[in-house]
């Protein structure tokens, strides 16, 4: 996780429609490196903002013949940013499958993330 912020104080920055660009600019980066043809903006709804993420397959990653992912290898990509207040949490998570309770317990805690003491 990142925290980012404007550096001009844009109001927008961390509103629904910012994140939306950001991401699919950041997309046009890796999708020659996916499996994934398209790479749809899921939404994610926190309890202080919103935002979006995707999910992404390294097109290198070959499972091998014993069907058993190798120890250290993730080549399950989770982007995305959320909005809180005026910053925005930026998140990557890696895993090695698609359904990975970790990364959904992920995707929760960053559901329940606040931003405290804004503007000190």
């Amino acid at each position: 996780m990142t925290v980012l912020w404007s550096p001009k104080k844009d109001p927008a920055f961390a509103r629904e429609n910012a994140i939306r660009i950001r991401l699919m600019a950041g997309q046009k980066l890796i999708r020659n490196q996916t499996m994934e043809r398209f790479l749809p903006l899921q939404p994610i709804q926190g309890t202080a903002g919103q935002g979006f993420f995707y999910v992404a397959t390294d097109r290198t990653y070959k499972l091998p013949a014993s069907g058993v992912h190798v120890p250290g290898e993730y080549p399950i990509l989770t982007h995305g940013e959320l909005g809180l207040g005026t910053v925005v949490v930026s998140f990557t998570i890696f895993s090695d499958a698609k359904d990975d309770a970790a990364v959904k317990e992920a995707l929760e805690a960053l559901r329940g993330a606040t931003l405290v003491g804004e503007g000190r």
